[in-house]
């Protein structure tokens, strides 16, 4: 089994991490796109403790994070529910 410290992960996922925390930038900062209150962080990675609290240490001052309990379940149940 490998083991890798919690620093070796932020390293890990730091690149996919930024790429993610961008592009929501990106989005917001669109002169297109006006109102938005809400972030909702949801799928498999969402349940990463590294990516939500990046998330939440970026955007949270300008932004309500959510991130619903059982997140990698909640695609699923959108797609049931359609």
């Amino acid at each position: 089994m490998m083991r890798l410290s919690s620093e070796a992960m932020k390293r890990l996922f730091h690149p996919t991490v930024e790429k993610i925390k961008s592009t929501i930038g990106d989005v917001l900062n669109s002169p297109d796109v006006k109102g938005i209150h809400y972030l909702f962080l949801v799928g498999g990675f969402a349940e990463s403790p590294i990516l939500q609290h990046e998330i939440r240490r970026a955007f949270s001052s300008i932004l309500k994070v959510i991130i619903p309990q059982d997140v990698s379940l909640t695609i699923l149940k959108g797609a049931v529910l359609f």
